[in-house]
């Protein structure tokens, strides 16, 4: 971008009259403070997606940086490098404390749940839309099952697996029941057949 415009992105991106409060920018990890600044003043989202960041050796957004200046978080997942949502959302916050020594950096357990639900919603244009979607967890799974109903978000945002997810409604209907996707052994099937048409099974 440097290269050929003479502008770092989200200079360009400012520039070009794109950014605004629609805008979603993708990892941000190697933003400039102006670029942060620019990000915050349109109150744009930046969706992290710890995981393939880590995976690539990306480096780390400087998440507490761009919501001082107002920008909003999401999390994602963009590649075969994980898909364990509880660990995206939880890595915003345990990435930062690595990276700064320090506890509470980028957003304590109730801001992680508004970016790892509303959050997310709004990003995509579905802030101001109900729908019916729904996450339930077993209650005695032992990666939540000790903790205290006080710090029970604390304790699912920073403790639980995906091995404790029961039952997934998405837009009224559901696809997980009992900790297993309805269409399981059809997407399994698929999968393998995949693979072994590629020459990797």
């Amino acid at each position: 971008c440097l290269a050929e415009y003479g502008r770092r992105p989200v200079e360009l991106l400012a520039e070009a009259g794109v950014l605004d409060d629609r805008f979603v920018g993708i990892h941000a990890t190697h933003l400039t403070p102006d670029e942060i600044a620019a990000l915050g003043a349109a109150e744009a989202f930046v969706c992290l997606c710890r995981t393939t960041e880590r995976d690539l050796g990306d480096g780390l957004p400087e998440t507490a940086a761009l919501v001082r200046a107002g920008a909003r978080l999401c999390v994602g997942v963009d590649s075969h490098a994980g898909s364990d949502a509880f660990e995206e959302v939880r890595a915003v916050e345990l990435d930062d404390r690595s990276r700064t020594e320090a506890r509470h950096v980028a957003a304590e357990a109730p801001e992680l749940l508004w970016l790892a639900t509303v959050g997310g919603y709004q990003a995509i244009g579905l802030g101001e839309v109900w729908v019916e979607d729904t996450v339930t967890l077993k209650a005695d799974d032992p990666s939540i099952a000790a903790v205290p109903n006080d710090l029970l978000v604390d304790g699912v945002l920073f403790g639980a697996t995906p091995r404790a997810v029961d039952t997934v409604v998405v837009n009224g209907q559901t696809i997980v029941q009992e900790g297993r996707h309805i269409r399981y052994e059809e997407i399994y099937q698929v999968y393998w057949s995949t693979l072994r048409r590629l020459g990797m099974g």
